[in-house]
């Protein structure tokens, strides 16, 4: 009888364990679905930007900048889709709509579409 508890019970174990998510160290996050690298191992993330607010601004990649050129937002988002993030940066004032960037992440972004994430570090390219 205690022979099939412990096999119950490790059973159990292992379907829950199965059953959990690849996270980050901060829960709820993860990495963006299929983020583009940049050429450099310094910036994680390689896009345009599509929208801006005082404290963020929205990114798309896999993308070409044709592509998504006169293209209301949400059409943009459909098309890049899953490839899009919200990110929070605190020289905002250094992005325009329009930039193709590099972008240098904390590596943690929500779950959600678009993701949602932190720039350490932005660089415009040319």
């Amino acid at each position: 009888m205690m022979l099939k508890k412990i096999c119950l019970l490790l059973a159990i174990s292992i379907a829950v364990m199965g059953c959990s998510t690849n996270t980050s160290n901060n829960e709820g996050t993860t990495k963006p679905p299929d983020g583009q690298q940049a050429e450099t191992n310094d910036f994680d993330l390689h896009g345009y930007v599509i929208e801006k607010t005082n404290k963020s601004f929205l990114m798309v990649w896999d993308v070409t900048k044709e592509e998504i050129e006169n293209m209301p937002l949400q059409l943009i988002l459909d098309t890049a889709s899953p490839h899009a993030a919200w990110m929070t940066y605190v020289n905002t004032d250094e992005v325009e709509v329009g930039d193709e960037v590099s972008v240098k992440s904390t590596g943690a972004f929500n779950e959600s579409y678009p993701a949602q994430g932190r720039a350490l570090e932005v660089k415009i390219d040319q």
